[in-house]
C-alpha cells in the first residue's frame, strides 16, 4: 500500500468510527484497527486525533465541492 492509499485509508477509516461513535466516542487504537495499521501509523501522517479529524472533514469537504 502506498503513502497516499494509506493516509486515504486512515482518513476513510475515520470517517466512519467518528460518524459513528462521534469524536469522543471514537479512539486512535479502534480507528487504526479499522484502517488496518498500528496506532503509531497513525501518528506519522497526523498529530492527534483532532487533526485527524480535520482532515477528514477537509477530505468531505473536496469531494463535495466537485460534484
Amino acid at each position: 500500500m502506498g503513502e497516499i492509499d494509506r493516509k486515504q485509508e486512515i482518513i476513510r477509516a475515520a470517517q466512519e468510527i467518528i460518524s459513528e461513535k462521534g469524536l469522543k466516542g471514537s479512539t486512535i487504537t479502534e480507528i487504526a484497527k479499522h484502517a488496518g495499521v498500528a496506532d503509531s501509523i497513525i501518528y506519522h501522517y497526523f498529530k492527534n486525533k483532532e487533526d485527524l479529524l480535520f482532515c477528514a472533514v477537509d477530505d468531505q469537504m473536496k469531494i463535495a465541492s466537485k460534484s
